[in-house]
């Protein structure tokens, strides 16, 4: 079915805005941003004088963490009602997340103009210009003696003692919310992070400009993996206190929690403003960058942390994965190795070292730090998990007894359990007790459920935002898809676990091409430009220079990281979703999609950990299934666009006919064949994927077909593919 542009919107009959506007307000509660925006800008397009559309599209906008537009949008509800409170109320929040002195200095003039009694204009504009750290709070008669008995037993970790105290404290002010809040510090210390939000919450409540109270909050939240919680709480104690660097610092982390890495990199260099000699500011920036493959920078401020004084495990073992990550594994090593001559039972750097060795393809060498790291660390299940990954077990391994036994243990921590259980479903299948992989898997999926919940819904709005933002496209009549740009990597994408590791292995054998490996900037850089809750709706809309920046800031990027590269492959997972915008951006690149079948390429995905927070519709059957038929889906949406614009390759097709396959797909990234390209298993280059171990081995036709092993158990994620399961 063809899908059509939206028309323009046009003015709508006056009469219509009353209940348009209470429809926008409903589908704002409901959370459809998207839509009460849509309403709220056709009321105001007919009657521009709407305040309340103006303040209510500015609240939508700071929902959508667009402090720039909110404060667009709340300035002119502001002068259409400038004695009105709420309105400066939530302006003053947009522009102090904002942090723009320009735009500030107007909002100070247009304040000043307001007519607002002048001690109400005082306070907004102190509210405004604040760069607070903290704020003065009630002790509600408590006395002074008393407050300092319980800081001095929190400063010694007494929680036991300080909890007692706080309790009894509690009894005789109920209405304290300073007390609450310290209850709460030490629940949330003690890891009692349920019973820590409840009081942290009290105490927001009793005092609802108590910044600590609300950044003690989103702190739990956290550290209880609730993202979006902590940033709304978060946001309110900055709002309170704009110049506190550690809620910026925790801010950031959960702003990187959600992916919105650029946010959090702009709030963390705010949180370096104020405390520009923060090492765990440092810290977190060097992980955030980490994570985005920017690994020279990172290493940069993991530099600066250690000079600020931070001395930690995580820090070393950070540094010691960038320098990996640099192709630099020798001096990861000599790092790890000098740091457990300090700490020689440091189980932390043995695993490290042990992770780094398998992506060199030194397994034997890793099994033996992995041996220390399990010694040191007998519950620890990720030390069992990431030996199963290069361990092949057999039926007498005395292995399996050992993880059995610890896997009934009933003082396993859930992460642990989790852990093992990938542990014990590998050990399983290998031994053919293929009757038991499932109670192990189906364990460890509904703890990183629990721990991670996600909601399928969110990639059905993205499938989409993207099929409406690229209806009608044409990429073979847009006079960017037809420039003399020439940058040519060679993407290859497709679902996770479905042979993309395998494919990139075989084009980066050639003699002029280099593996980059899972980058994900394009990706990431091209979400941010279409994705974003403000983003236009039409590619047509998009600006040419942000399409340009995207081909410039990924060139740059490359040439950073892999400066001697030639050509390179990217095997960046979701470059499928928007590859309209690899060919605007990069005409020549050639974009490879790996298919596979989808109950071998759906198990292996659930059989499978992945780094935390990605991929978190894979812990459940049904999900999974949905998922790939949304894959399905905008491959067929790009396959209807441009069919000659990408290649796809069978997994099946290339495990059997290796060489035919081969040729092809080097022909198809645009290569001249070479013989080195069957002998990819030979490669040394670094990899980090959950393939490390297979991508090192010659082809095997073992994984096909895998699923007939486990369809009874399979029974829910076969019924959901319906007839996308083939015959």
């Amino acid at each position: 079915m063809e899908t059509r542009i939206e028309a323009p919107m046009l003015p709508i009959n006056p009469q219509q805005i009353p209940a348009l506007y209470k429809q926008a307000l409903v589908l704002k509660s409901k959370g459809d941003g998207d839509g009460a925006r849509r309403l709220l800008e056709q009321i105001i397009l007919t009657r521009p004088q709407t305040a309340e559309a103006h303040f209510q599209l500015g609240e939508l906008y700071l929902l959508a963490l667009d402090f720039r537009k909110a404060s667009v949008s709340l300035s002119k509800a502001a002068k259409l009602k400038p004695r009105e409170g709420a309105i400066w109320t939530r302006w003053s929040e947009a522009l102090i997340r904002l942090n723009d002195d320009t735009v500030t200095s107007a909002a100070l003039k247009q304040l000043a103009a307001s007519g607002l009694p002048a001690n109400i204009q005082k306070q907004i504009a102190a509210r405004i210009s604040s760069s607070a750290s903290k704020t003065n709070v009630d002790t509600g008669g408590v006395s002074p003696k008393d407050l300092q008995s319980v800081m001095a037993r929190l400063n010694k970790a007494d929680f036991t003692g300080a909890e007692k105290q706080i309790r009894m404290l509690i009894g005789k002010h109920p209405g304290v919310a300073l007390l609450y809040n310290m209850l709460a510090t030490v629940l949330r210390d003690t890891n009692r992070l349920e019973d820590a939000a409840q009081a942290a919450a009290k105490s927001t409540n009793l005092d609802r400009n108590y910044a600590e109270a609300w950044a003690n909050l989103g702190e739990i939240h956290l550290r209880n993996n609730r993202a979006a919680q902590a940033i709304q709480t978060l946001e309110q104690a900055r709002s309170l206190t704009p110049g506190a660097p550690g809620v910026l610092r925790n801010l950031a982390a959960a702003y990187s929690d959600q992916g919105q890495t650029k946010l959090a990199m702009e709030t963390l260099d705010l949180s370096l403003k104020h405390d520009p000699k923060s090492a765990d500011a440092l810290y977190l920036k060097a992980r955030i960058q980490s994570d985005v493959q920017d690994h020279k920078a990172a290493l940069e401020n993991i530099a600066k942390a250690r000079k600020a004084g931070l001395k930690t495990i995580q820090l070393t073992n950070l540094e010691a994965s960038t320098l990996n990550a640099l192709s630099d594994p020798d001096a990861a090593l000599a790092l790890l190795d000098k740091a457990l001559l300090k700490q020689p039972d440091c189980a932390a750097y043995h695993r490290n070292r042990a992770t780094i060795l398998q992506s060199m393809g030194r397994f034997d060498d890793a099994r033996d730090s992995l041996s220390a790291a399990i010694r040191l660390e007998p519950e620890n299940g990720q030390n069992y998990r990431a030996l199963s990954a290069s361990h092949k077990f057999t039926a007498d391994d005395p292995l399996i007894d050992e993880l059995k036994a610890v896997w009934d243990r009933d003082t396993l921590k859930p992460d642990d359990r989790m852990q093992l259980g990938y542990a014990l479903s590998k050990a399983m299948e290998d031994i053919k007790q293929y009757d038991q992989v499932f109670s192990y898997l189906n364990a460890a999926s509904a703890i990183v459920r629990d721990t991670h919940p996600y909601d399928i819904a969110t990639r059905r709005k993205e499938i989409n935002q993207v099929k409406k933002i690229f209806a009608n496209f044409k990429p073979d009549d847009h006079p960017l898809t037809n420039s003399d740009e020439d940058y040519a990597p060679v993407f290859v994408t497709g679902m996770p676990r479905s042979g993309t590791t395998l494919v990139e292995q075989i084009i980066a054998t050639h003699s002029t091409m280099t593996g980059a490996g899972e980058l994900g900037r394009f990706s990431r850089s091209a979400f941010e430009v279409a994705m974003m809750p403000t983003s236009p709706d039409h590619v047509d809309k998009l600006e040419m220079d942000q399409i340009h920046h995207l081909a410039e800031d990924y060139k740059s990027y490359i040439s950073d990281i892999l400066p001697e590269a030639n050509q390179i492959t990217d095997k960046s997972i979701q470059t499928y979703l928007l590859m309209g915008l690899v060919w605007l951006s990069m005409p020549k690149a050639r974009v490879i999609v790996v298919r596979r079948d989808p109950r071998d390429n759906l198990l292996s995905i659930y059989k499978n950990l992945f780094p935390e927070a990605r991929h978190l519709y894979s812990y459940d059957l049904e999900d999974l299934a949905k998922y790939y038929l949304m894959f399905d889906e905008i491959i067929d949406f790009w396959r209807n666009i441009a069919p000659d614009r990408f290649y796809e390759i069978q997994y099946e097709e290339l495990i059997s006919d290796p060489e035919t396959q081969s040729r092809a797909l080097i022909d198809a990234a645009g290569l001249p064949w070479e013989d080195a390209c069957l002998n990819f298993h030979q490669n040394k280059r670094r990899v980090d994927t959950l393939s490390v171990y297979q991508v090192r081995q010659p082809m095997y036709k073992s994984s096909m077909a895998a699923w007939k092993r486990y369809e009874a158990d399979l029974q829910p994620l076969i019924k959901a593919l319906g007839d996308k399961a083939p015959d």
